[in-house]
C-alpha cells in the first residue's frame, strides 16, 4: 500500500460537481481560471462506471503505478492553509482512464451549460452546446484514473484542517500527488475521522443563538443543553454597554446601521471556547465565553474543524485579505 497526498481545486459543492463564479479567480489558478471549472471537481461524485466503480480525476502517472494506493484528497487556501476534502482508500491507477456512460457525461456538461449561461464558464467549454461541452469532456476521459469502489471514498462534510505539524512547508510543495508516510495518513484519517459521510450541520436555525441541531432525535437532546437564553440577553447587553452597540467582533459589520431598524439589536452569539454539542448538563457557560460575530462570519469559522477561537480567526482573515492583493 502506497499513501498519497493530492491537492484539489476549491469547491463549493463538496467536490460532487462544479462551483460557480470561479472563472479568472485567484484562488487555485491554471486550468480553473480560464475554464472556471476543474475535472476532479466531481472526485466524490458516486458515479459510477460500467464495472462498478467510481472513477477521480489524476492529470498525474505514478512511477510504480502498480498496486494499491490511500489518498488524502485536501484544498490550500494561500492565507488559511490546508483543508481536507475527503480520502480515497484502496484506488488503484488505471493507465487508459475512465468508460463513463454517455448518459453520465452528458448530465456533467448540462451542470457546465448551467454555469455556462451564468457566465462561469470559459476556455473551449464556453458558448458551446450541451453535446459539445459531452464531447468535449469525453476526450477528457483518459484523465479519469483513480479507480476506486464506492464504499471506498470517504467525503468530507465539513472543512478540517491539517494541522501543519501533519502536513507542513508551502502548498506549491504539493502541487503534484506527493508520498506520504504511513504515520501522516494514520494522523490525517484520526482528524477526520467525525466528519466522515457527515452531513453539514444546520448550526443557525433560529439566527444564531443555538448551535448544532442534527435531527429531531438529538435536536431534543440538544435543547436540554441549550446556551441559556438569558445569558445570550445578558451577553448582548454588556456588549451593548461595553461599546455602545453589536457589532462582529471579526469584521465589525453592524447590523442596525447597514439595515436600520429590521436589524436593531440582531447579532450571531457564538461559543467561543467549547462547541456546545460537546457539554454537558453540568457545564456551566459564563459571559466571556460567548461572542458576537454577524452570519457571514459566524459561518466561515464552522466551515473548518477544528474551530479556530475567535481572535486566531481574526488574524486568519487578515491573512487572507493581504494574499488576495
Amino acid at each position: 500500500m502506497r499513501y498519497l497526498f493530492q491537492r484539489v481545486v476549491q469547491n463549493d459543492k463538496l467536490w460532487t460537481g462544479p462551483s460557480s463564479g470561479r472563472l479568472g479567480s485567484r484562488s487555485d489558478g491554471g486550468y480553473v481560471v480560464t475554464h472556471g471549472f476543474a475535472h476532479e471537481d466531481w472526485n466524490f461524485r458516486r458515479d459510477v462506471c460500467a464495472d462498478g466503480h467510481i472513477y477521480g480525476y489524476m492529470y498525474y502517472e505514478p512511477k510504480q503505478p502498480e498496486g494499491d494506493f490511500n489518498i488524502a484528497f485536501a484544498a490550500y487556501d494561500k492565507g488559511i492553509g490546508w483543508h481536507l476534502a475527503g480520502f480515497y482508500e484502496q484506488a488503484s491507477f488505471a493507465v487508459n482512464g475512465a468508460n463513463f456512460p454517455l448518459a453520465l457525461v452528458r448530465q456533467r456538461a448540462k451542470e457546465l451549460d448551467e454555469l455556462d449561461a451564468l457566465g462561469h464558464i470559459g476556455g473551449a467549454y464556453k458558448g458551446q452546446s450541451v453535446i459539445q461541452k459531452a464531447k468535449l469532456l469525453s476526450d477528457e476521459l483518459k484523465m479519469y484514473r483513480w479507480r476506486v469502489r464506492p464504499e471506498n471514498i470517504k467525503p468530507l462534510q465539513v472543512r478540517v484542517a491539517v494541522p501543519s505539524e501533519i502536513i507542513g512547508g508551502p502548498g506549491k510543495h504539493y502541487t503534484r500527488p506527493t508520498e506520504i508516510a504511513p504515520a501522516q495518513w494514520d494522523q490525517l484519517r484520526l482528524l477526520a475521522h467525525d466528519y466522515e459521510n457527515r452531513l453539514p450541520e444546520d448550526d443557525y436555525s433560529d439566527g444564531g443563538n443555538l448551535e448544532f441541531p442534527e435531527g429531531e432525535l438529538i435536536q431534543k437532546t440538544h435543547y436540554r443543553r441549550e446556551r441559556n437564553k438569558t445569558l445570550v440577553k445578558e451577553a448582548k447587553a454588556a456588549f451593548i454597554r461595553k461599546h455602545g452597540r453589536l457589532f462582529c467582533e471579526v469584521c465589525h459589520f453592524d447590523f442596525e446601521s447597514y439595515y436600520g431598524r429590521m436589524g436593531s439589536n440582531f447579532i450571531e452569539v457564538h461559543h467561543n471556547l467549547r462547541p456546545m454539542h460537546t457539554m454537558d448538563t453540568a457545564t456551566v457557560s459564563k459571559i466571556s465565553d460567548l461572542a458576537m460575530l454577524c452570519s457571514n462570519c459566524h459561518r466561515i469559522i464552522h466551515r473548518e474543524r477544528p474551530w479556530a477561537l475567535v481572535e486566531d480567526f481574526r488574524k486568519k482573515l487578515l491573512i487572507a485579505k493581504r494574499a488576495k492583493t
